[in-house]
């Protein structure tokens, strides 16, 4: 049980790391906001991929040990 919470709590953390960007504190979100602010989807793509790639990695991490 404990571990399922960690796991949530950890992807759901990498995801509002890139909301930050939307109050000016940058990161990974600073990526997304600067392509939808220009048009770019592909830079769009690209930074919500990177930050499902990262919640992925931290939720297998947490899993592992």
């Amino acid at each position: 049980m404990l571990t399922a919470g960690l796991r949530v709590t950890a992807a759901t953390n990498v995801s509002l790391v890139s909301v930050g960007a939307v109050i000016g504190v940058g990161g990974l979100g600073e990526l997304f906001t600067s392509g939808y602010q220009r048009s770019y989807p592909d830079q769009v793509f690209v930074s919500i991929l990177a930050i499902m790639v990262l919640a992925f990695i931290m939720d297998r991490l947490i899993a592992v040990a």
